[in-house]
């Protein structure tokens, strides 16, 4: 049997295909709304301060906030357009788009428009999408939220030199804008380029040293160049500025992993889960990195145990997709490599189909699919039905 893939393979980790569209609002669709201040009602300025997003703070807690702000100013657009970003990033496409148009029916800004073409853009409706940048940029010509959204669009369609040159124009407006430099790094990655994506997602770091999504990308291509002493030393000084960022703990686990470092790299999680148990009891990322571990360490009944129990307890439909960055795809395919691990080559197969139904370039389960079948022989190596 081929020897077990590192945990960061694993996990997933690859460049992202869909650009980041802003710095400063929840779901990082729309800064400018974020950051104008307009006229505030007599009764609302207090609650004036409580409509910029704490990203310390829980998403159904900053939610709860701007639906009270809201409450009590329904007039207020700026607290429309951030409740709207933040309903964007739980992936509530249609409540979205509600306050995004109740934020330009207040006041009629570009930045809310682009809001519409982001919302329009990660529900799959290019079209809807391109429309809303292109009004954006005829009701402001120096949007450049509204160029790198067309950018999203181009890279998309894997048309990169449109992207860039939509990218190139976006920073003669913002040439400081870490997210800028984000987005330049994934239309780099996805060329190839990796080495210029590097740089790029450092510069958006320098720029931005919390910038989570970034590093993120950043620890990815450098895993992919084998540059383990890197990365692992990016996510040490993240944890070092902020010790609770669950994220970087899980992909430090995983970089010392993926240099035959499993014990080591199951302590990083025991310490997190023991400083912050409140953070780490329901994060899904840590339980799979922790199921993942105890396999590679040889305890695969038990790990397996804790990915059937995932698999039991999460509801992704309800979740739209997603807990955690945790897809069903994910799991599904590390449930695949778990009973490959065992020695269980149908139910390996069984698994690893699933994953692939639902990321067919998942290249990982493709891998571990080749060779539970090589295992099982023409007679046993069969496609598992579609699930109902």
């Amino acid at each position: 049997m081929k020897q077990a893939l590192p945990l960061y393979r694993m996990l997933g980790f690859s460049v992202v295909t869909m650009l980041s569209f802003s710095s400063q609002s929840v779901a990082q669709t729309s800064p400018t709304a974020a950051e104008k201040v307009y006229q505030v009602p007599k009764n609302c300025a207090q609650a004036a301060s409580s409509i910029h997003p704490d990203a310390s703070l829980p998403l159904p807690e900053q939610e709860k906030r701007l639906k009270d702000v809201l409450k009590a100013c329904p007039e207020m657009a700026e607290a429309h357009a951030n409740l709207g970003s933040l309903l964007l990033k739980k992936r509530s496409f249609s409540e979205a788009k509600q306050h995004f148009e109740k934020a330009f029916a207040i006041h009629e800004d570009a930045a809310f428009v682009v809001g519409l073409g982001n919302v329009a853009f990660a529900s799959g409706d290019n079209k809807e999408a391109e429309t809303q940048y292109e009004r954006a940029l005829g009701m402001d010509a120096n949007s450049s939220q509204a160029l790198q959204g067309l950018a999203s669009i181009e890279l998309s369609k894997n048309a990169f030199a449109q992207a860039e040159d939509y990218l190139r124009k976006a920073a003669q407006l913002t040439p400081e804008d870490p997210v800028l430099f984000y987005n330049f790094g994934v239309v780099l990655g996805s060329q190839g380029k990796i080495p210029e994506a590097i740089a790029s997602f450092r510069a958006a770091l320098e720029r931005k040293q919390d910038y989570i999504q970034a590093r993120e990308q950043l620890v990815k291509l450098l895993l992919r160049q084998s540059r383990f002493d890197e990365a692992e030393q990016v996510l040490r000084n993240a944890l070092d500025q902020d010790n609770s960022d669950v994220l970087s703990a899980v992909m430090l686990a995983s970089v010392l992993d993926s240099r035959g470092q499993s014990k080591p790299a199951e302590k990083v999680l025991n310490a997190f889960e023991k400083k912050f148990p409140d953070r780490t009891k329901q994060d899904v990322s840590v339980k799979l990195s922790r199921a993942i571990l105890r396999i590679k360490r040889g305890k695969i009944p038990e790990g397996i145990s804790q990915l059937l129990e995932l698999e039991k307890t999460l509801d992704f439909d309800k979740n739209k997709g997603k807990i955690d960055g945790i897809t069903p795809g994910r799991l599904n395919g590390a449930l695949g490599w778990a009973f490959l691990q065992q020695g269980e080559i149908l139910k390996s197969i069984d698994y690893l189909n699933r994953a692939l139904r639902e990321n067919p370039e998942d290249q990982i389960s493709k891998m571990n699919l080749e060779v539970a079948n090589s295992i099982a022989g023409p007679s046993s190596a069969v496609v598992a039905p579609a699930r109902q």
